[in-house]
């Protein structure tokens, strides 16, 4: 008696040998993995940004502004820059110092530091974030924008739209003379569920100690530029960091 093979679905492809269930899989994988892209920066702006600005009680700060200041307010408050050269400015920028209310609580994050770097496209640039955050370990985001854009050097609007996070107006308002240490500034109304959102970092080329004389110079240097409190000020702990730096993306 001839005994027949059973047949098995199998893919309209000819020559395929996988059975219809494995392609309804990676199909379906595939589908995930698109809303899973898609619904991301909603999920990061809304249970991370969002909730790391509550948790921190940045509406109840004392030195949140009542508005941001015009661009002119700021071309007259930081002139040195009206010469910024964008090519020395590039290259491996270390966190000092900021008062970023998206922070999540002193002690969660490390390490951070940012790959700062201009596209081909005139003003353009990508600053790559790189973190070591408890539980998580080392993470990674892409932050992107444009600089120039009032025709004043120092101005930029700056963001990480794949992370939630829409382009703000920015500024470099100070970069010492052999580009070691730079002041950032950014503000924007109606940002993160926040009626004035304002941002002050202090990037150095390599880690600096928060009590040490090169620290507390720059801090007063950004007291000459700011008015900000000094309470909520999160200095960045560079002194464990060798997870990042294997695990850090390039």
């Amino acid at each position: 008696m001839k005994i027949e093979r059973p047949i098995v679905a199998t893919l309209s492809t000819p020559g395929s040998s996988f059975p219809k269930w494995v392609n309804y899989v990676t199909v379906a994988t595939a589908a995930v993995s698109v809303f899973m892209d898609s619904v991301k920066p909603f999920v990061i702006r809304e249970f991370v940004l969002k909730y790391s600005i509550q948790l921190n009680k940045y509406q109840l700060r004392t030195d949140v502004p009542r508005q941001c200041p015009s661009p002119s307010q700021i071309a007259e408050l930081a002139p040195a820059v009206e010469h910024l050269d964008l090519d020395r400015y590039s290259g491996l920028w270390y966190s000092f110092a900021t008062n970023d209310p998206t922070q999540p609580p002193s002690g969660v994050c490390s390490c951070d530091r940012f790959l700062w770097s201009r596209e081909k496209s005139d003003g353009a640039f990508i600053s790559e974030l790189n973190i070591f955050c408890n539980p998580f370990g080392a993470a990674y985001m892409k932050l992107e924008g444009v600089m120039n854009v009032t025709g004043y050097p120092g101005m930029m609007r700056e963001g990480a739209p794949e992370s939630g996070a829409s382009l703000i107006p920015g500024y470099v308002l100070w970069v010492d003379d052999d580009y070691s240490a730079t002041i950032r500034y950014f503000c924007a109304h109606d940002y993160l569920g926040v009626d004035v959102f304002s941002s002050m970092q202090i990037w150095t080329r390599a880690p600096v100690e928060a009590d040490s004389h090169r620290g507390i110079e720059l801090v007063k240097k950004a007291h000459e530029l700011l008015h900000f409190d000094n309470a909520y000020l999160q200095f960045t702990d560079h002194g464990n960091c060798d997870g990042l730096k294997a695990n850090a993306k390039r």
